[in-house]
């Protein structure tokens, strides 16, 4: 299956605008599961890159490093953790100024690399190395599956890909990670939540009822909706959860504070409720090598506060 811009905008020129929308995505709904990321790359276009571009971004060290702004959960998770001597990876690395903002803020020695298929953007990053005066931070641009190193990595990052890859890619991708995670390391992903208000994927009753009651929703432009199509693979925490004690791993999560107190004591008490809910549009997922607990036999798995 092959899936271009140009076909959504068609469907979404014919229909009426709400009818369109929800034609839309419970077709998406419907057909993820038999996608794979190559069957949406040429959504991946210029104008993808200039919306990512005009995200809030927050500035990294020095107002050297800008990150999306949520991607900031990720960071500070990562700068509180990271020791001196710690070796991190990071798959879908982009330009760099995450893995350098990181290697700044902890003053780390260990080893830092970072790999993307994005040939400018690892030219780039490679440019802010060498500007950095550093030697313990390389770039490389190939896949993940094929990258050889007998380093071990106390941290592999995954910011905001996960969502990008079908199951299938996912387990392949989760065996080449627990070669090159040392014993005692993470997986630390960004990633939309299912549950939260815009997919919806594993809807609970308490969730529904929540959005019953509040009459919560969320008013979709066409831009994002094609732009949401590269989202093949969102899932909750509790399916994520399912899939990497598959793979191996026990989960926890961490989930993004949403922030929003305009309106007052309404949206205080809305976005508390959305929290014990699990209903925050984003999350952190870490992942570490399965480990059974002898007094109870279950899996070190959990909700991080």
């Amino acid at each position: 299956m092959y899936l271009l811009k140009e076909q959504i905008s068609n469907w979404l020129e014919r229909c009426p605008k709400d009818e369109g929308t929800k034609i839309i995505e419970d077709f998406f709904r419907k057909i993820r599961p038999y996608l794979d990321s190559s069957d949406v790359k040429d959504l991946y276009d210029d104008e993808y890159r200039k919306i990512l571009k005009n995200h809030p971004t927050v500035i990294l060290i020095n107002s050297k490093y800008p990150i999306h702004a949520y991607g900031i959960s990720m960071f500070h998770y990562l700068r509180d953790k990271i020791e001196k001597t710690d070796n991190i990876l990071e798959i879908g690395c982009d330009s760099g100024n995450l893995l350098l903002g990181l290697m700044e803020s902890t003053s780390g020695n260990g080893q830092f690399v970072g790999l993307d298929f994005n040939e400018n953007s690892i030219r780039e990053a490679k440019c802010k190395v060498r500007d950095t005066g550093k030697d313990n931070c390389v770039f490389y641009c190939c896949d993940a599956n094929h990258f050889k190193s007998e380093m071990k990595f106390k941290y592999i990052i995954l910011n905001d890909v996960i969502e990008h890859l079908s199951d299938r890619e996912m387990k392949r991708l989760m065996r080449s990670c627990k070669r090159m995670l040392s014993s005692d390391g993470e997986i630390v992903m960004h990633t939309p939540n299912g549950l939260n208000i815009c997919c919806l994927s594993d809807q609970t009753l308490l969730s529904a009822l929540y959005f019953k009651i509040t009459g919560d929703k969320v008013v979709k432009s066409s831009r994002q909706i094609y732009y949401e199509q590269m989202h093949i693979n969102v899932k909750s925490y509790r399916q994520w959860k399912h899939f990497f004690r598959n793979c191996g791993y026990s989960l926890a999560v961490k989930y993004d504070r949403e922030g929003d107190t305009r309106g007052g004591g309404v949206n205080v008490l809305k976005n508390t409720i959305r929290t014990k809910l699990q209903l925050n549009c984003n999350m952190l997922l870490i992942a570490k090598l399965q480990c059974k607990k002898a007094k109870y036999g279950g899996y070190d798995e959990k909700v991080i506060n």
